[in-house]
């Protein structure tokens, strides 16, 4: 498996757990881009379904290979610094839903303590590794 596609599968374990999904079976790629290949979710059925409970079993391949792309970890901790949370921004997203309400407020309070366990998930990494590049995979400045 290239470091791409593991770097794919450890965005996918972050996202499944912020949205609560331990229902994943499957994921496709598009193999016809080579090495550029991403990964397409299509079942996210279970999502947002315990706003108080964390299956943290859900961060176990991120805990497991301590990898991630310089983008996602950036992306956490300004979700986590702000000025906007992350359940402000989805908030903010699906007011405009003409379904809304979409997610109680519960949900939202979930999404921002899930951000704050994925941070500490790879700062745990980063106290183990030899050295942040070992953790760390800059996509930033290719």
């Amino acid at each position: 498996m290239s470091l791409h596609i593991l770097l794919e599968l450890m965005d996918l374990a972050a996202f499944d757990f912020l949205a609560g999904n331990l229902d994943r079976h499957a994921y496709q790629r598009f193999t016809d881009l080579g090495e550029e290949s991403f990964v397409i979710l299509f079942d996210s059925g279970r999502a947002f379904s315990q706003p108080s409970h964390d299956h943290m079993s859900a961060l176990a391949p991120l805990r497991q290979c301590c990898r991630i792309r310089l983008s996602t970890l950036a992306k956490f901790i300004k979700l986590y610094k702000g000025p906007d949370s992350l359940g402000m921004v989805m908030r903010s997203s699906l007011n405009s839903d003409p379904l809304s309400p979409i997610l109680t407020d519960v949900y939202f309070e979930a999404l921002d303590r899930r951000v704050e366990k994925v941070i500490k998930t790879i700062s745990d990494c980063l106290v183990n590794a030899t050295s942040w590049d070992a953790v760390v995979f800059d996509d930033l400045s290719s």
